[in-house]
């Protein structure tokens, strides 16, 4: 995160606002229910989180037939 841009100052999200992974994978299933059929992680905070292959598996699970 570039210090010019996000320094001490900055007001981040409190941790509680944030989604947990758990919440993420909900709401992707909310939508492949609804005929999503690919999901992209592209970037941003999730990425940086310590346990990121847990994500990743968590939302493989929700896989369609069709890739």
């Amino acid at each position: 995160m570039p210090a010019e841009v996000f320094g001490r100052g900055y007001a981040f999200l409190p941790h509680s606002e944030v989604l947990t992974y758990e919440e993420i994978r909900r709401l992707a299933g909310i939508f492949v229910e609804l005929g999503v059929r690919k999901l992209r992680i592209t970037g941003g905070e999730p990425l940086v989180r310590k346990s990121l292959p847990d994500l990743i598996a968590m939302l493989s699970e929700l896989a369609t037939s069709d890739g």
